[in-house]
């Protein structure tokens, strides 16, 4: 059965259509409004989302932008927003995990569009405000959604982690070629295929800082990760995990170029980052923002060729 579409209002503020378009670094959300800008800190896109929302992932051709509305503290309602045609419509309808009467709301968060733009992973979260243990009851898998057609496909691999259900997930992030997805899981981290044919989870913690945390993939063998001593600690070190050697190293001489602020540091590129303490802190070379501590921000460029190490090539 087709997906029903729901046209909701997209006002465009502005859009930049000069050719060629630049290159595209980072997004951000403030005052409801979307925010595109290019690698030297120029604006491309500014688009005001309404109603509101709490995320959202731009794809690479900068024509889809899916996002999480209605949130809660677990996730909201999945849209999507075709910018050529200024549409926004569900994605998702009906749930495809928690279908029990009393498993709560079914919400999806972190979503992020495919490197080919036709999917988006979420993770499917349960939200019942009343309810109790919140967090063991709102863990579940992850999923990808097609979307031109809507069709759901559970990752099989992310139901049941090492028999003890799935975990809370967060942060699922595609591996260069759109073959495996990289999650964050707890207090460590995981890559499954994304036909769900296989799952590792990834042990690289130390006993003095045993919490760590996905940020991206660094060329098609390499992850970024973060670790300290606990989730709400910023003694943070950010490190290099060799997927082929299982070897780590300190990976700050990666952070220099964007002078990156290692504490609370979610996201790194070539050309910019994320970090998030008491508010959210985006740096490139020559440009700075803070924003509140609630504002989505996201890189939508990864790593050049000439800056990935030979052996994460």
């Amino acid at each position: 059965m087709p997906l029903p579409r729901l046209v909701l209002f997209l006002a465009l503020a502005q859009l930049v259509t000069a050719q060629p378009v630049p290159a595209s670094s980072l997004a951000y959300i403030k005052n409801d409004s979307l925010s595109i800008v290019a690698k030297h800190g120029e604006v491309l896109y500014t688009i005001v989302m309404r109603p509101p929302v709490s995320d959202f992932s731009v794809s690479r051709d900068r024509k889809t932008i899916v996002v999480v509305s209605n949130g809660t503290a677990d996730g909201g309602d999945l849209e999507v927003i075709d910018l050529p045609h200024r549409r926004r419509s569900k994605l998702m309808v009906w749930p495809v995990y928690f279908k029990q009467e009393n498993a709560g709301r079914e919400v999806y968060a972190h979503p992020q569009i495919s490197p080919d733009g036709r999917r988006v992973v979420v993770v499917v979260h349960s939200n019942d405000e009343g309810g109790a243990d919140n967090f063991v009851k709102s863990a579940g898998p992850l999923a990808t959604v097609e979307l031109d057609s809507g069709k759901t496909q559970l990752v099989t691999s992310t139901m049941n982690i090492d028999g003890h259900g799935p975990c809370h997930a967060n942060t699922p992030l595609w591996s260069p070629d759109g073959s495996r997805i990289l999650f964050s899981c707890e207090s460590g981290f995981a890559i499954t295929h994304v036909n769900g044919s296989n799952l590792t989870m990834l042990s690289a913690g130390t006993q003095q800082k045993p919490w760590t945390a996905a940020i991206g993939w660094m060329g098609s063998r390499c992850i970024l990760y973060v670790q300290a001593k606990d989730d709400g600690s910023y003694d943070t070190e950010v490190r290099l995990l060799n997927l082929a050697t299982l070897s780590s190293g300190d990976a700050s001489p990666y952070t220099m170029r964007q002078r990156a602020q290692i504490a609370g540091l979610s996201e790194l590129s070539s050309d910019a980052a994320i970090s998030r303490t008491s508010d959210v802190t985006i740096r490139m070379p020559h440009n700075r923002w803070v924003l509140p501590k609630s504002s989505p921000a996201h890189l939508l460029s990864g790593w050049t060729k000439k800056t990935i190490p030979a052996g994460c090539r």
